[in-house]
Parts: structure tokens; C-alpha cells; sequence
């Protein structure tokens, strides 16, 4: 099982990068910032801020257009180093990608 061991690696590697944490919730790596994709450059910043979140959804095609922009930087790979293509949740998509971006 490739989490349960912390890698050292990621540690090193990005000291100031956001915890990458294992199933007993303890930090097993660090992941570098994920750089904002282009394409929310082009969308205007309309804010969710006065919409209730019993109103927030998002459609199966853009859910994967939006993983397929996660899994196209060096987060997603060292994510997949750190724990393995198959132990990567939502939970880490949220920290990784959603709060960031969002941010």
C-alpha cells in the first residue's frame, strides 16, 4: 500500500507545499501550489457568495473537464507519487485544487 509510507521526497522537495495527508490523516508528503489554469482567465468571476449552496452543482462534462486540468500538473503527480493513482480522493481535489483556486 504506497501511503503508508511518508515520502521524504516530497518533503524535501516542497517544504512550503500543501500537506498531502494519508488515510489515518496523518501528513505523509507535501505537493507544490497548482498554478491556476489559463482558462479561468477567460471566465468572469461572477462569485457564489449570494447563491445558496443547495444551488451549486456542475455538470458530469465540465467534472471531468475540471480533473483533466487537475491531472495536467506536477500537484497530480506528485499527488500520485505521494499516494498512488488509485488512493487519490476528493478530499485532496478540494485541498489541492478547489480551495486554491477558489482562494
Amino acid at each position: 500500500h504506497k501511503e503508508s509510507q511518508r515520502d521524504e521526497t516530497t518533503e524535501a522537495s516542497y517544504p512550503n507545499g500543501r500537506p498531502i495527508y494519508g488515510a489515518n490523516r496523518k501528513i505523509i508528503g507535501r505537493a507544490p501550489p497548482a498554478p491556476m489554469p489559463d482558462i479561468f482567465d477567460v471566465i468572469p468571476l461572477i462569485g457564489q457568495a449570494g447563491i445558496q449552496p443547495i444551488k451549486w452543482s456542475i455538470s458530469l462534462e465540465n467534472l471531468i473537464k475540471f480533473l483533466r486540468l487537475c491531472m495536467a500538473t506536477e500537484t497530480w503527480k506528485v499527488l500520485v507519487a505521494v499516494k498512488g493513482e488509485d488512493n487519490i480522493c476528493m478530499h485532496d481535489i478540494n485541498a489541492h485544487f478547489v480551495i486554491p483556486w477558489t482562494e
